[in-house]
């Protein structure tokens, strides 16, 4: 009998891991690399928002509203849902949850209702506006 002839396996194991991580690379560099580390579609940012503001509705749960109204509310204005931006794909400037339209409406433990402030900002003719 005749001993088979062909490339030892260590060979075959070490060529697909090289092929594996060049497409990986590629595929990197070619696009999929931008939302990694750079702009968040709108989809992501909306979810993102949605989840921040499930988190503040577990927190009025357990709360009557208070008696400042929602402006006065620390948990809304302290939260992520006020404190983040993000960068988002098609656009030159970050963006909070209210920007991409986000709005978050809660239930207090009382029943009443609100939707989050999240505090003043001053505009660029020094007039006090809601933060957007």
């Amino acid at each position: 009998m005749k001993k088979a002839q062909g490339l030892p396996i260590n060979f075959i194991v070490i060529a697909a891991l090289a092929i594996l991580v060049l497409i990986l690379a590629a595929g990197f560099l070619i696009g999929g690399g931008a939302s990694a580390g750079g702009a968040l579609g709108p989809t992501q940012v909306a979810n993102t928002c949605n989840g921040y503001c499930q988190n503040l509705q577990r927190a009025a749960a357990s709360q009557a509203k208070p008696d400042g109204g929602m402006a006065t509310w620390e948990d809304g204005i302290n939260s992520r849902y006020c404190k983040s931006t993000f960068a988002v794909e098609g656009s030159a400037v970050d963006k909070s949850c209210l920007d991409m339209g986000i709005v978050c409406r809660v239930t207090f433990v009382d029943g009443s209702t609100g939707t989050v402030e999240c505090g003043v900002s001053e505009s660029t003719d020094g007039d006090a506006t809601p933060a957007l």
